[in-house]
């Protein structure tokens, strides 16, 4: 089976190399995108009916976040809808020439022995410049961070922007989301899934990137190593981190309880002026996580406190 696109040229995970998942992993993963859907406002959950309508819908969500302008600035968020009833198909065809459709990220579930939850797919809306800017600063830094590594260089990973990647969902079906910024090392082929996940949001509630976190290691077998969550905060400037890693299971529960489990491991968080907490805090990004293989001899990538801090304060100048 070839792989497939996102309706933008991005690349789209080969059904036919998607990682095997345990049982209990697979519910899990079921579970990360019930769980999201249910957080959303009932005003946020539609009945697909025909491309033109989600358009409208998605048209009149945009337009909302264009009025939000200074001195509103907390009107300004990132936006998620949930649309029920729609084949992946459907949804790709129905935004594919929308004039907006870079702003946009497809979440997408199906399951076809589920008649509970009928096809659906949560498609986030954001503002825009603010939440590209703090992925692609982030690829950056990352590539820089590389390329001083003795044996690399700005070619040793690759940015794989908002490709959607996908597996096959229990009871049949499939299950499908695109990323802010997706991270692979070289010697992984272009449908593979990448080391590393960043999601980013924009004055939208914590647990919506956590849920996104728990997607990408529930659904990736593996493959995607550490996700990194920011989350952009406003009046006053913040910026929030967390990353996300697959964990030993600390209350495994019974034989079927999965080995390991998205977990939180580290917390950073910097203000308006630049003060990072806690005081001391770094962001390290284990060789491994990028590579695949262990090199003793390599140093992992590590963010000190002062540049989260010169990097939050850049960030604060551009949004």
């Amino acid at each position: 089976m070839s792989a497939l696109t996102d309706g933008r040229g991005g690349l789209l995970s080969d059904l036919s190399s998607a990682p095997t998942r345990t049982h209990a992993s697979t519910i899990a993963g079921t579970s990360v995108f019930r769980e999201t859907a249910a957080l959303l406002e009932e005003d946020d959950k539609i009945t697909f009916t025909t491309a033109r309508e989600l358009r409208k819908r998605l048209q009149k969500v945009v337009k909302e976040m264009d009025k939000s302008q200074k001195p509103h600035r907390l009107k300004e968020r990132t936006h998620r809808l949930l649309v029920q009833g729609a084949t992946e198909q459907a949804i790709d065809d129905s935004i594919a020439t929308i004039p907006f459709r870079r702003i946009l990220r497809v979440w997408y579930e199906d399951h076809t022995s589920d008649v509970a939850l009928p096809a659906s797919a949560i498609i986030t809306i954001f503002p825009g410049r603010e939440h590209e800017v703090v992925s692609r600063q982030l690829l950056i830094q990352i590539v820089l961070k590389v390329a001083a590594i003795a044996g690399h260089d700005g070619n040793s990973i690759f940015g794989v922007g908002s490709a959607r990647f996908g597996t096959a969902a229990s009871g049949g079906g499939r299950r499908s989301k695109e990323g802010d910024e997706g991270i692979s090392c070289s010697t992984r082929s272009g449908a593979e899934w990448p080391n590393v996940m960043i999601e980013v949001g924009y004055s939208e509630p914590l647990r919506m990137l956590r849920m996104d976190a728990k997607w990408w290691l529930l659904n990736s077998g593996g493959r995607t190593k550490m996700v990194i969550i920011a989350l952009i905060g406003t009046d006053p400037n913040k910026l929030h981190f967390e990353i996300w890693e697959d964990k030993p299971n600390p209350n495994p529960r019974t034989r079927h309880s999965p080995p390991t489990i998205p977990m939180v491991t580290n917390t950073v968080d910097i203000d308006e002026s630049g003060v990072v907490s806690p005081a001391s805090a770094a962001i390290t990004i284990p060789y491994y996580s990028l590579f695949d293989v262990q090199n003793p001899n390599a140093m992992d990538i590590t963010f000190t406190t002062a540049e989260l801090a010169d990097f939050a304060l850049k960030i604060f100048a551009h949004i």
